[in-house]
């Protein structure tokens, strides 16, 4: 370890001496404290917060995500460039050992830099809302400063169902013929899974749809705890826009004497939060929910469901909710290092730089990468049908296609995985970040990206031959 701690004190120096902590703890508390200043919200204090949180911590991963690009890819190969490693490996280190203390000076500059813009945050969070109304700072300590956890109805395996009846129904529907043919039996088979998820979904009128969910920490609640229903559903009717209807709630077990009932006019096509008893909830965790559309709407409602009802409670405080959302920010920094260092390990600054950068924002066009693979061609349909005749061209094509959409296809799946973890839309939605997401983070980025992209940074490195980089005269 002393000779990684050696490295890790010479990056740090060399980051002093050309003041880059303090232009990039300026340029961040400049940030946090002048974007709320310029942006503007939708007038109330959940809109504000929520918007003060996105983008400040949005800022913050933007400016030290290239930060740590940059400077990972320069500690290393100016380094290289002005022969100052060759001097370094010549004594008694190991090249793993240089590489690794390299990662660690830059995630330790993180972590100041980091400590300081999320303090900054936190603090100026605290000082908005200490201003507003005692009703005010009471919604937000429930639905955005808080950690909440969600509970959904398990969902309910319909495969066993859709193949029974396409058992039964494609004999007397479908010819002979009409079996053999893949896609035909594919749209059949959806048709059938469709109108299943549609007799769980539509509730019509006079009708009521019943849930039961189980809240893990329900044994745990006070008395006076205060739970949240999420809602949002649809109406069948076609119009122009959202529609109030009248809606007719029953929380809790029907002969349960904390049975809560209840009208409410809900907007569709629009998420609506309102508070239920934490009585209600049964000694085994269950939560009965019982929406009924009454006949006078006339209307067919729709809860989806993937996202038509969840249950939202206290996990944690806001500190601990922001702290865990913090390290998984750090975590990111962590991948982006080894990224640089790695490109570093076998090519010039100006070239790792431009290639890391470039990576970045390909990463940040996944909407691109989602219509290269569902389309599976990076061509214009356009331009396609030009070329349809030019057989030569027409091969090439298709092996580009063949190679391109591959790669696309896997930094989607590694993109959307590491998306998944984003803290910043929890955070400013009042979502927990448990424990466990911030174990599999971790995990995922760390152990599994980071560690791959770290192994063939290292191997590299240690057999780059050093002699061959020429220095400035």
């Amino acid at each position: 370890m002393q000779q990684i701690w050696a490295i890790v004190c010479l990056t740090w120096k060399a980051a002093l001496r050309f003041r880059l902590i303090w232009a990039l703890a300026a340029l961040l508390v400049i940030c946090v404290a002048g974007l709320p200043l310029i942006i503007k919200d939708d007038g109330t204090a959940r809109g504000l917060t929520q918007i003060l949180m996105t983008y400040t911590l949005s800022a913050i991963t933007a400016i030290l995500g290239l930060a740590t690009l940059w400077l990972s890819c320069g500690t290393l190969a100016r380094d290289v460039e002005e022969c100052q490693m060759q001097v370094v490996a010549t004594k008694p280190i190991h090249r793993w050992q240089i590489w690794i203390g390299k990662w660690l000076g830059v995630m330790g500059m993180n972590a100041v830099l980091l400590a300081l813009a999320g303090g900054t945050v936190y603090g100026l969070v605290l000082f908005r809302t200490s201003k507003l109304s005692e009703r005010q700072r009471e919604i937000l300590h429930h639905e955005v400063l808080i950690g909440r956890a969600s509970a959904k109805e398990e969902a309910q395996d319909l495969e066993p169902l859709v193949e029974e009846t396409f058992r039964k129904d494609a004999p007397l529907r479908l010819t002979s013929d009409q079996m053999q043919d893949k896609k035909l039996v594919e749209v059949f088979t959806a048709q059938i899974r469709e109108t299943f998820k549609a007799q769980r979904q539509i509730i019509r009128p006079g009708y009521m749809r019943e849930w039961k969910i189980k809240v893990p920490a329900a044994q745990g609640f006070a008395t006076n705890h205060i739970v949240m229903l999420r809602v949002k559903f649809m109406s069948t009717q076609i119009s122009g826009g959202p529609q109030p209807y009248l809606t007719i709630w029953q929380i809790g077990k029907p002969e349960s004497p904390n049975q809560v009932r209840g009208d409410k006019t809900l907007t569709t096509d629009t998420f609506h939060e309102f508070p239920i008893p934490a009585s209600a909830i049964e000694e085994d965790g269950t939560l009965t929910i019982r929406l009924t559309n009454p006949s006078r709407n006339n209307v067919a409602l729709l809860a989806p469901l993937e996202d038509g009802l969840e249950v939202l409670y206290r996990e944690s405080g806001f500190a601990v909710n922001f702290a865990r959302g913090l390290a998984i920010i750090f975590c990111w920094f962590g991948l982006l290092a080894a990224l640089g260092l790695t490109a570093a390990s076998f090519m010039s600054f100006s070239m790792a730089a431009f290639a890391c950068i470039g990576l970045l924002i390909v990463v940040m066009s996944g909407g691109m990468l989602k219509e290269v693979v569902k389309d599976r061609t990076i061509f214009t349909s356009a331009h396609s049908e030009e070329t349809k005749t030019e057989t030569g061209w027409t091969k090439v094509k298709a092996i580009v296609d063949v190679v391109m959409v591959s790669i696309y296809a896997v930094l989607l799946q590694v993109i959307q995985a590491v998306e998944d973890y984003s803290p910043i839309e929890s955070l400013s939605s009042g979502r927990s970040i448990t424990w466990g997401q911030l174990a599999k983070a971790y995990g995922l980025m760390w152990f599994v990206l980071g560690g791959i992209i770290s192994t063939i940074g290292i191997i590299t490195f240690t057999r780059r031959e050093l002699a061959t980089a020429q220095g400035k005269v």
